[in-house]
């Protein structure tokens, strides 16, 4: 798959010379009249998010993909595949993220029929973003599938970061 996407991106520059100079910059600029204890500038690189305050208009952080011979495709947050296409070293199996449709895992033996019957009716079907995530970042020892996010240092940060943002 990767030699084919480095492909393709190959023969786009080579059919659009020039097309590839779209840059875009993004500056904090600091306000003396704003308290500098607590809206100061960034000092060094790190990992940070910046989120909209109440009543502020978000924009999404969708992922566009252009089909060799077809259409745009537009994945959003919330579709399973933006993980895998986000964060490819983190997931190179292409493991699916979350979606509004992941139902909680059923125990069998933990309880008995009726009880399972009357939960079910009184909470979620479904589990949460914050829940999946939680379980995500759960570092199990027994398990390297796991702890490889653990290894991916500042990519693991930079994932934490953009599931603080979904989740907000």
């Amino acid at each position: 798959m990767y030699q084919t996407v480095h492909e393709h991106i190959g023969s786009m520059e080579r059919e659009n010379p020039g097309s590839s100079n779209n840059s875009a910059c993004v500056r904090l600029h600091f306000l003396e009249t704003t308290d500098s204890r607590r809206y100061n500038l960034p000092a060094v690189e790190e990992n940070a998010v910046v989120l909209p305050g109440p009543g502020e208009a978000t924009d999404h952080q969708d992922i566009i993909l252009q089909h060799k011979a077809g259409p745009l495709k537009r994945i959003y947050e919330t579709n399973p595949a933006y993980a895998p296409l986000h964060y490819v070293l983190l997931f190179p199996r292409g493991e699916l993220g979350w979606h509004c449709r992941i139902k909680y895992a059923n125990n069998e033996g933990s309880r008995s029929d009726a009880e399972q019957d009357e939960s079910e009716t009184s909470k979620r079907k479904y589990i949460s973003q914050m829940e999946y995530y939680a379980y995500q970042i759960h570092h199990r020892k027994s398990e390297f599938e796991s702890s490889h996010l653990f290894m991916a240092k500042n990519l693991f940060q930079q994932y934490i970061v953009d599931a603080f943002a979904q989740i907000d």
